[in-house]
């Protein structure tokens, strides 16, 4: 399992606990909003932020008191806001913790408390015609299925920011579940999949990336276009988490490997200073 946790915020409401890793990941998103915003409000009146699995919109680093936003507040505080909001989650509790903590925006603001996979149908029903949107989804297991994001995505200008455990592919991958199979695209062959990412006698992470990233670029992110990074390694030097990107259009890419590039955040920043 993933290595969250349930606590009680500063603020009296309910919190979500994570490794440091969390906090670089982030410092992507929140850098990837300011940009994406920056560079499209002028050409799209319609700009929407998608967060399949928004939590409480705290956080806090496991074992310690150190506070940070979550990824809601990071994009509810842009310097130039999105137009549209979605924020789903499964668990009823984060998304009420959420509901206090927003209520001072008066921003145009969905809360919906689905499995991810039913919330696409919602959002897709509501979002507006003509818009670019930005998806976060940084799923706690393997909850999402690729057929969601392959229809989140057909025939819309949608970037996609999504956290790929790696460490958890790795542990089931010769006895794959039909939650893990569905997390994968279709066009994965579970009869010599395994076999294929075996290199030097252990699992090859970038030949399970490449699986999953080979998806994307069938249902139209070129190969170009997508990024991703190691968020968490083992002390055995093994990859747990990536951040992938994908973006339809050559200058999402651009954009963000602008952002990748940028060693200050200042989420990071805040971060640093509020907890030093």
């Amino acid at each position: 399992m993933s290595d969250e946790g349930y606590t009680i915020a500063s603020d009296g409401y309910l919190a979500i606990e994570f490794g440091n890793w969390a906090v670089d990941k982030l410092s992507h998103l929140e850098k990837y909003c300011t940009t994406f915003n920056t560079a499209t409000y002028k050409r799209w009146k319609n700009r929407i932020y998608i967060d399949l699995f928004s939590g409480p919109g705290k956080c806090i680093i496991k074992g310690t008191k150190k506070e940070f936003s979550g990824s809601p507040l990071l994009a509810l505080n842009c310097d130039i806001p999105f137009t549209h909001y979605y924020f789903n989650d499964i668990n009823f509790e984060y998304i009420e913790a959420l509901k206090k903590r927003t209520q001072s925006y008066s921003y145009d603001i969905d809360y919906i408390n689905q499995d991810c996979n039913l919330a696409v149908d919602e959002i897709l029903h509501k979002i507006p015609k003509y818009s670019i949107c930005l998806a976060y989804i940084d799923p706690y297991y393997l909850e999402i299925k690729f057929d969601t994001i392959t229809k989140l995505t057909t025939a819309r200008a949608v970037d996609l920011l999504i956290t790929f455990q790696i460490g958890m592919a790795r542990r089931n991958i010769f006895q794959p579940n039909l939650e893990m199979k569905q997390f994968f695209p279709p066009n994965v062959d579970w009869e010599v999949f395994p076999n294929e990412i075996i290199s030097g006698g252990r699992i090859n992470a970038r030949r399970v990336l490449d699986a999953y990233e080979s998806g994307l670029i069938e249902i139209g992110y070129p190969k170009q276009n997508i990024k991703d990074g190691v968020l968490e390694r083992t002390r055995a030097n093994i990859p747990l988490y990536y951040l992938i990107f994908a973006s339809k259009h050559k200058l999402g890419a651009q954009l963000y490997s602008g952002v990748v590039g940028r060693k200050d955040s200042i989420h990071r920043k805040l971060f640093e200073l509020n907890n030093s």
